[in-house]
């Protein structure tokens, strides 16, 4: 019972500091489902798109990439989502004001031990 309460302990002192590492990032960082639907972002990806956490935890990557760019971004998502490589783009971001942020977003597939 020791061992097992030290091994929690440990892992929940892991987890704080990567939870640590995430928010207080100076990029802007980003999860998502793999249909693109935002599961948690920090500050300063809020900041970069113009968007609070709230209202992107109800979006979908696809819905603030510019229309023009979807045709390239969508089909490398896609293919990394389904076990293919990482890849880096520059795309355009819409803001709810109407303007456009230029991103280059590195996107990498988290996979669980099982490979899902």
């Amino acid at each position: 019972a020791v061992e097992r309460a030290r091994a929690e302990a440990s892992l929940r002192r892991r987890e704080s500091r990567l939870r640590a590492v995430f928010d207080q990032a100076a990029a802007g960082l980003a999860r998502t489902d793999l249909t693109g639907r935002f599961l948690e972002v920090n500050d300063r990806y809020c900041e970069i798109v113009g968007r609070s956490r709230e209202d992107l935890l109800a979006l979908r990557m696809q819905d603030l990439t510019h229309p023009e760019d979807l045709i390239s971004n969508v089909p490398l998502f896609e293919k990394t989502t389904a076990g293919g490589p990482s890849f880096d783009i520059e795309k355009r971001y819409l803001k709810p004001n109407g303007s456009t942020v230029w991103v280059r977003n590195s996107v990498s597939a988290v996979r669980s031990a099982e490979g899902t």
